[in-house]
């Protein structure tokens, strides 16, 4: 039983967990940044962090879109033209999210 739950377990929590930090530190800098009574030093901070939830987000959906869109290039049934055009409009929509 235990051998169930950590091999397919494992990964669902490792996403929870990194989604419910990422959504924490977008939340805090949120905050932060929207307050007139916090210091520079603070919205500097939370402005990193801003940037690193960005950047995190970004490079997921890079990972999960962008790359096997790619793979469209090795089909010989999809024409050129066509696969340029897609490629071109996912990784678009992904180099925009950073």
């Amino acid at each position: 039983m235990w051998k169930r739950i950590e091999s397919e377990g494992a990964p669902l929590l490792v996403f929870l967990s990194v989604v419910v930090i990422l959504l924490i530190a977008a939340v805090a800098a949120y905050f932060l940044l929207s307050s007139n009574r916090t210091r520079k030093p603070t919205r500097r901070v939370a402005s990193w962090a801003a940037a690193a939830v960005s950047t995190v987000v970004a490079l997921f959906a890079t990972m999960h879109f962008g790359i096997p869109v790619l793979e469209d290039f090795e089909n010989p049934d999809v024409a050129v033209r066509d696969t340029l055009i897609g490629t071109a409009i996912v990784w678009a929509i992904c180099i925009s999210l950073g």
